[in-house]
């Protein structure tokens, strides 16, 4: 059963235009590890919120809730967005979310992002042209999981993402 989210944490302070955005969300679930050691909140949105703004939230439930104790906070954002956004723009505004969390997931894969030229073919599908190397061959079908898990699982997009090696080695978007 979803509650809103400041029914979930009434005492949490935080600034506007952060709060009018939670304000509008809800959690729909909160659980812990065995050990107490990780707070796991699960958020839903009907507006998009930056992975930023998702961790000011972690640090501020952290600190205010709960100071003195030895436990994280992370969020599970889930997002049902309007028909307005489609791969192409919402990359737009997101890119640099995703960029954020590559970066804590694995190097290779955020570099491999950050210089990739990204195309959209058809309606649904994108295209990431990346230098063709060792590290990013191995690492292409993780990029690509991670990538339509953040599109398509968290942000409801149709969204088919196929990755292409540059053959000039003259990728450099970032």
């Amino acid at each position: 059963m979803t509650k809103p989210f400041f029914e979930v944490f009434p005492t949490l302070q935080i600034n506007n235009p952060l709060h009018d955005k939670l304000e509008q969300s809800s959690v729909e679930r909160v659980s812990t590890t065995k050990r107490k050691d990780v707070l796991h909140v699960y958020l839903f949105s009907t507006r998009l919120i930056l992975k930023e703004d998702i961790r000011k939230t972690e640090a501020e439930i952290k600190m205010q809730l709960f100071p003195n104790v030895a436990i994280s906070v992370k969020i599970h954002e889930r997002f049902e967005l309007s028909s307005q956004y489609t791969p192409e723009n919402l990359m737009e505004i997101y890119r640099e979310s995703i960029l954020e969390e590559l970066k804590d997931y694995s190097h290779i894969e955020y570099n491999a992002f950050r210089t990739a030229e990204i195309a959209y073919p058809e309606q649904g599908k994108m295209t990431l042209t990346v230098e063709d190397t060792v590290l990013n061959r191995s690492k292409e079908a993780e990029l690509v999981r991670v990538l339509e898990k953040i599109l398509v699982e968290r942000c409801g997009l149709q969204c088919d993402c196929r990755i292409q090696r540059s053959t000039d080695g003259k990728v450099c978007r970032g």
